[in-house]
């Protein structure tokens, strides 16, 4: 199965001095969480008996992200409704921050699936991660996407538990940048090109990862 592919990002600590870790004695929030899925709630994805719905939430606040662009998929089955290669469903979420209702012939382990947000559209899908020396995930650290594209496209959001951004999706292969801020006016720079950053596979319901980088920001990929 081939989903879309991780940047991880180790950042230099001193960079990140002043970001969250996830809270201890507390569940931080997640970029998604799984509600009841009401057969006439909202638009219905696949076919099958087993329907599963999610709100899509702002890491930093919990709040739902209403009419928000969103990328779904599961780290350990493939959806039968999506027949892009990167396996990912893009929506965009309702009023209430709702997805559409996935429906499936077979019950999926529910702990594999990966809701987060989405900037821009398209089969060309990956996104970042950031970590700690030590592989501890980064929490709710404000930072800003861009993708090389004339004009840039630009997503300003916060990491999740996990240390997940954005899912970022594209028609063609674009040039990526991520920066350790929020940056409405950010645009990508040669500089980037010397923050190495190394692949880590597939999005795995969060949690094992392979593979790390150093580096500052910007962080920068080229993707294909």
């Amino acid at each position: 199965m081939n989903l879309s592919l991780v940047v991880r990002v180790l950042a230099l600590a001193g960079v990140l001095a002043g970001c969250a870790s996830a809270p201890s004695g507390s569940e931080p929030p997640s970029f998604g969480s799984l509600i009841d899925a009401d057969e006439d709630a909202g638009p219905l994805v696949g076919q099958g008996a087993h329907r599963v719905r999610f709100v899509l939430r702002d890491p930093h606040t919990g709040e739902p992200l209403p009419h928000h662009p969103y990328a779904f998929s599961h780290g350990s089955v493939d959806l039968p409704f999506v027949a892009e290669e990167k396996d990912v469903y893009q929506g965009i979420t309702d009023g209430r921050g709702r997805t559409a209702v996935f429906a499936f012939d077979q019950p999926p382990p529910r702990e594999g699936f990966f809701l987060r947000p989405r900037l821009g559209e398209g089969d060309q899908g990956e996104q970042f991660r950031l970590l700690l020396p030590g592989d501890e995930p980064v929490f709710a650290q404000a930072y800003t996407l861009v993708i090389c594209t004339d004009p840039p496209q630009r997503y300003l959001g916060y990491s999740d538990r996990d240390g997940y951004t954005a899912y970022v999706a594209s028609a063609q292969a674009e040039r990526v940048q991520l920066f350790l801020d929020h940056d409405p006016d950010a645009t990508c720079t040669d500089e980037g090109k010397n923050a190495p950053a190394e692949h880590a596979g597939t999005p795995e319901p969060p949690s094992e990862d392979n593979g790390e980088g150093e580096g500052s920001e910007p962080a920068d990929d080229e993707r294909s």
